[in-house]
């Protein structure tokens, strides 16, 4: 949330706290915010207080009491989503947005608790930065209004998993064979070796250990259930 409950003092005031924005922009917000609750025909302005985030609204006196009774009944107050919820409605946007090119899917949709959102996407080719900015434009347009996030207040950033990020989808493990891994079982083991192929429910990883003479060739064959991680090695 952008600011905490709408709160009536002594003298007509209302008071906040919001967590982001500028001052500009958070008065822009608590306007808008309170005329569509509180009807347009209402009059006040706000004012800061010169430490901190605090911000007081200045209203007439006679409306103290419709204050209280909306609080009461909620509507000063917006509730909070879950972040499942926000997920599962993200989720469903991008693939729609998505749905006119198969190359490319959805990895991985994460929410802070600062309300940024992160998107991963990626293709089986790979994936450019302008098809990223393209998602990145489209979604942020439907995300606006949308009643996911209240106020508007969220951020949004759209790109391809970085190579710390862990395989998550079976199209990964296909797009990557060939590539050197680093597997992490969760039995707390680990092996390093290139990707050799990709089965319905394991992969196979070829390990080397040793050099000329003592070189040994080790194939693994992983189950995906015994798998806890899976990342991608840069080889120099």
């Amino acid at each position: 949330m952008w600011f905490s409950r709408l709160k009536p003092v002594e003298n007509g005031l209302v008071f906040c706290k919001p967590t982001r924005f500028s001052c500009q922009q958070r008065a822009l917000k608590i306007t808008k915010f309170a005329r569509n609750r509180l009807g347009r025909q209402l009059l006040f302005r706000c004012f800061f207080i010169g430490f901190g985030n605090n911000v007081v609204i200045t209203l007439p006196l006679q409306w103290q009491k419709l204050i209280e009774r909306e609080r009461n009944r909620s509507l000063l107050y917006f509730p909070v989503m879950s972040t499942e919820t926000q997920v599962q409605a993200i989720e469903r946007m991008i693939q729609e947005l998505l749905a006119e090119d198969s190359a490319y899917f959805l990895v991985e949709v994460r929410i802070k608790p600062t309300n940024n959102v992160k998107i991963f996407l990626d293709g089986d080719q790979g994936i450019t930065i302008e098809k990223c900015i393209a998602i990145n434009r489209a979604l942020y347009k439907q995300l606006e209004g949308s009643g996911l996030f209240p106020g508007d207040d969220f951020s949004l950033e759209v790109s391809s998993p970085g190579l710390d990020e862990p395989l998550k989808l079976f199209r990964q493990y296909q797009k990557n064979v060939g590539r050197m891994v680093e597997v992490l079982l969760k039995d707390g083991s680990r092996t390093e070796g290139k990707l050799l192929e990709v089965r319905e429910n394991a992969i196979s990883v070829e390990e080397t250990k040793g050099k000329n003479k003592k070189k040994e060739v080790i194939q693994h064959l992983f189950q995906f259930d015994d798998i806890k991680s899976t990342k991608i090695q840069i080889v120099f």
